[in-house]
């Protein structure tokens, strides 16, 4: 039986344990029975993991294509039950003239090209991420959903997309990000950095 203002998020009893080195059962289980709610424990990257967040990265490189348009994926698979956060967005490319490169946001089913696992960077985390991310090119190139931002410049500059928290995007299961390059038979190079986790049972409805 549930106790009264029982707080049912594991995760949070489990941060606090882990931070603090508490011992025995849930620490912070219960709310307060009046009106005094406070979070904001978050202090830095080391600390992601011990909220359950786990953070990967990812380089990808596609390689210049007669005809065809250079593109790059992540994609949070359908039916993951997991939520994740796009930290970092950056891209560049070899074409000796001026590109643009192009962001899409959508939900396109699956889009894998050749599949690129990241990487944790966090040691404490000896798993592999959920979200599939891949690389490769189509001729004409493709849209997966909506055109969210685009970067214009010059032979090797790298385009930055996300330069602030309240920039970074949000991936439930089915979402998809695409960058593409807008000329042809150009190679593309693409970095991202993501966190993910698990969604709670309060999240799905």
């Amino acid at each position: 039986m549930a106790g009264y203002n029982e707080i049912q998020v594991g995760r949070f009893n489990r941060m606090l344990q882990k931070l603090l080195s508490m011992k025995g059962p849930a620490s912070m289980n219960e709310l307060s029975s009046t009106l005094q709610p406070a979070v904001g424990v978050f202090s830095g990257a080391e600390n992601r993991f011990l909220e359950s967040w786990f953070r990967y990265g990812v380089w990808l490189n596609a390689a210049a294509v007669a005809g065809n348009l250079s593109e790059a994926f992540i994609r949070n698979p359908t039916g993951s039950n997991v939520i994740a956060v796009i930290e970092k967005l950056s891209a560049s490319s070899i074409a000796g003239t001026v590109q643009t490169m192009t962001v899409s946001y959508g939900q396109p089913g699956l889009v894998d090209l050749t599949l690129q696992t990241g990487r944790s960077l966090d040691g404490r985390n000896a798993g592999s991420p959920v979200l599939k991310t891949s690389f490769g090119s189509t001729l004409g190139g493709r849209t997966i959903g909506t055109n969210i931002e685009s970067a214009r410049g010059a032979d090797g500059t790298t385009a930055d997309f996300i330069l602030t928290d309240n920039q970074e995007i949000t991936l439930s299961p089915g979402d998809a990000l695409q960058v593409e390059d807008n000329g042809a038979n150009i190679a593309m190079f693409v970095s991202i950095i993501w966190r993910e986790r698990f969604l709670e049972d309060s999240e799905r409805s």
